[in-house]
């Protein structure tokens, strides 16, 4: 963890508005999911962090125990349903409880024009976007219902919610995430579980640099320069600022939301 992580997460720590809480979160590793994962145990959860790169979910493993929580790890692919079934009973068997379930991870696939998208790449994008999150809410309902309630938190895209030039596929599976999550949050709701989504724009990932290319791969400055010109406050989100919102929609700030696509964008979506 660098220096500059370190500080923000310890200016944070005094929250504390998920202490003694278990949360689970996909695609931990790295990106959104790690900044999801750290700024929970930050607040004080549990974390069950699940990734295909163990390595890399070592090295989180750490993090979350220099910020004063514990973290069991679940190494695997999301697209295998055993995966979700592993890492909802590694909450119960490690930490006696479910309370948060961040569905982060996912793939951005190739990011082609609508017309070149081959059969095989709308397969995986399912297989990996959206059958996992459908699955993990499923799985979660049981143990928050025995403890009286709990918040789920899909990551969707601002994709799942208006049109973007080469991210046919993608979006197609982001309003997927936002579907489920609006009618989980009907049903779930009777059990005093919240679904919400967060529906990030351009955020400082690898994919915002897959967009870049898009744009223009002779130049990615200028792309990127283009890509926030877009965005009225000028610039790209942080994984921390995504992270921030995620606490915040498991946490009792948010205890009367549910069934909220929350734009987390700069303004994006509704600049004309």
């Amino acid at each position: 963890m660098s220096s500059a992580d370190l500080d923000y997460l310890s200016g944070i720590g005094g929250i504390k508005r998920l202490a003694s809480r278990t949360v689970v979160v996909t695609g931990a590793a790295g990106g959104i999911g790690r900044a999801a994962a750290l700024r929970c145990a930050a607040e004080g959860a549990n974390i069950v962090a699940v990734d295909c790169d163990a390595h890399a979910l070592r090295s989180l493993v750490s993090e979350v125990n220099q910020l004063g929580s514990d973290c069991s790890m679940v190494e695997g692919d999301i697209s295998d349903l055993a995966t979700v079934e592993s890492m909802m009973s590694v909450a119960e068997t490690a930490f006696g409880r479910l309370d948060g379930l961040v569905n982060n991870a996912a793939t951005s696939g190739k990011l082609s024009p609508f017309e070149t998208a081959e059969p095989e790449e709308f397969a995986r994008m399912i297989a990996v976007n959206v059958q996992p999150v459908w699955r993990s809410m499923q799985l979660a309902r049981a143990p928050m219902a025995r403890r009286k309630g709990g918040a789920i938190v899909n990551i969707a895209s601002l994709a799942a919610l208006r049109a973007e030039r080469g991210v046919a596929l993608y979006g197609m599976t982001k309003g997927a995430v936002a579907n489920l999550t609006i009618n989980a949050a009907l049903d779930y709701a009777s059990a005093n579980i919240r679904v919400n989504a967060v529906c990030p724009g351009p955020v400082e990932t690898p994919m915002l640099g897959k967009m870049e290319k898009i744009i223009d791969a002779s130049n990615t400055e200028a792309a990127r320069k283009k890509i926030a010109s877009t965005i009225p406050l000028r610039r790209c989100a942080t994984v921390w600022e995504i992270a921030g919102a995620v606490a915040f929609l498991l946490s009792d700030d948010a205890s009367f939301i549910t069934g909220v696509l929350l734009p987390v964008d700069g303004g994006k979506s509704v600049k004309q």
